[in-house]
This record gives structure tokens, C-alpha cells and sequence, in this order.
């Protein structure tokens, strides 16, 4: 019946196993065995899983064919296939499809379309987007928050990189490498090395991880602006901070 056959394609799904749950969902159909919206949102997650994007995509017609509502679940399965696979103009599109019909967006759905548009250079998507979480109040992660930040630090928008990371200050949302990082690299391109080191101690006290990405941005920070002085200063803080083996990589790789 329909439950079996849903705790069957949830397993190929969890196992990785698209090519089995396909089949599972033809199987069903060819038996007549009805097809609910779990039955399609499993087969289509265990496509995302398997960067098949196009297939997920096809489920999600078959899906209207057969008269079946699709859920968030759905919704974020075939969203997130497409971002992982580069697809984010098609992303979007089903993005637009889930407001028409008055589908409820979570943070999982905010993110993959984050992370769509960051990937497709589309900076000023996700920022619309990031700013439109906000204003519904869905919840943003740390990963949300990452995606943001280096779509806007990858087009070179150091402004709004700082911006962003200014409201992530200000949240709940927890700070990690990659978002120092990135607000650190917008601070090199914008010639801010002052906030670029002080980025550096809030890792510090904050016990974020630095690592070399870290240091060798902040170097190359203050020597565009000429702070070789500050570099050298920033150098003998590290290593009272214990992290002589990186900044002894950072110096290499400056010679």
C-alpha cells in the first residue's frame, strides 16, 4: 500500500539510492497504488541527494499531473537540487511558483535559494532575499547568513558584506569561519584594514576558529594600505595567541 511503499522510497532516499526510489515510484504507478505528497517529496529528496536535478525537476511535473499538492518539503527538495547543481534560475522559478500558491517558505527554503543565487552571482537576489526573511520572520541560520555574505563579498559589494554582518552581530545567529572570512576578504577589498584586524580579535575572543584564509587576508588587508607596520603588529598578536604555525604561513606566502 502507500505507506509501505512511502517507508520504502524514504529508505533509498536516506541510502542515496535515487535509481531504487524511482523505480519504487513507477512500481506504484503502474500497480495503481496512490501516490501522496510524501510519496513524491522522498523520491524527489532522493534525487537532491544525487545531483539530479533534472529528474527532480520531472517528478515535480508528474507531481502535477497527478493532482498532487506539493508540500514545503517538496518544494525545498526540488529547490535545493537545482542549487546544487547551478540551476538557480530555476531555483527561482519554483520559488515563484511556491509564493503563487501560497506555500510557506522556511529557513531551509530561504537558504538553498541563498546559496542558488550566491552560486549564480546574483548577489542582489540574495540580498532581496535575506531581507525578505527578515521581514516575515523566518528563522535564519548560520549557513543562511554565510551564503549571504559571500554572495554580496563575491560580487564585490564590501558595503552590504558589512552590513549583513552587522545584523548577524546583533542576532542569535552563532558566527563561523566562513563568515569572518568573507566579511574579512570585503574588508581587503574595500581597503578597510582597520575592521579587518578588528574582525580578527572578534574571532579571537569570540573563539572562532582563524586559520590562514584568515590571517593572510588580514595581512594583505593592511599591505594594500600600506600598514606594513600594523601587519607586523597583527603578527606578534597572533603568535602571543598561540598561532605561530599560521602566521609563520601567512609570512611565506607574503615573501
Amino acid at each position: 500500500d502507500t505507506i509501505t511503499f512511502n517507508a520504502l522510497i524514504s529508505a533509498c532516499e536516506k541510502g542515496g539510492k535515487w535509481v531504487n526510489a524511482l523505480h519504487l515510484l513507477s512500481t506504484m504507478m503502474q500497480i495503481e497504488v496512490a501516490c501522496s505528497t510524501m510519496t513524491f517529496s522522498a523520491a524527489i529528496s532522493a534525487c537532491e541527494k544525487g545531483n539530479e536535478w533534472a529528474n527532480a525537476v520531472e517528478l515535480f511535473s508528474l507531481m502535477g499531473q497527478s493532482k498532487v499538492v506539493p508540500s514545503t518539503i517538496t518544494y525545498n527538495a526540488v529547490i535545493s537540487s537545482c542549487e546544487k547543481c547551478g540551476e538557480w534560475v530555476n531555483a527561482l522559478q519554483f520559488f515563484s511558483v511556491m509564493l503563487q500558491c501560497d506555500v510557506e517558505c522556511d529557513m531551509f527554503t530561504s537558504t538553498a535559494l541563498i546559496s542558488a543565487c550566491e552560486n549564480g552571482g546574483e548577489w542582489e537576489k540574495a540580498l532581496q532575499i535575506f531581507c525578505a526573511m527578515a521581514q516575515n520572520t523566518v528563522q535564519c541560520t548560520t549557513f543562511t547568513c554565510n551564503a549571504a555574505i559571500s554572495a554580496c563579498e563575491k560580487g564585490g559589494e564590501w558595503e552590504k558584506v558589512w552590513h549583513l554582518f552587522s545584523i548577524v552581530v546583533q542576532s542569535t545567529v552563532e558566527l563561523d569561519t566562513i563568515t569572518l572570512n568573507a566579511a574579512i576578504r570585503s574588508c581587503e577589498t574595500g581597503g578597510e584594514w582597520k575592521k579587518a584586524l578588528w574582525l580578527c580579535s572578534v574571532m579571537a575572543q569570540d573563539k572562532v576558529e582563524l586559520d590562514t584564509i584568515s590571517l593572510h587576508t588580514a595581512v594583505s588587508a593592511c599591505e594594500n594600505s600600506s600598514q606594513w607596520l600594523k601587519a607586523l603588529q597583527f603578527f606578534g598578536w597572533a603568535a602571543v595567541a598561540n598561532w605561530r604555525n599560521l602566521a609563520s604561513t601567512v609570512f611565506q606566502v607574503q615573501r
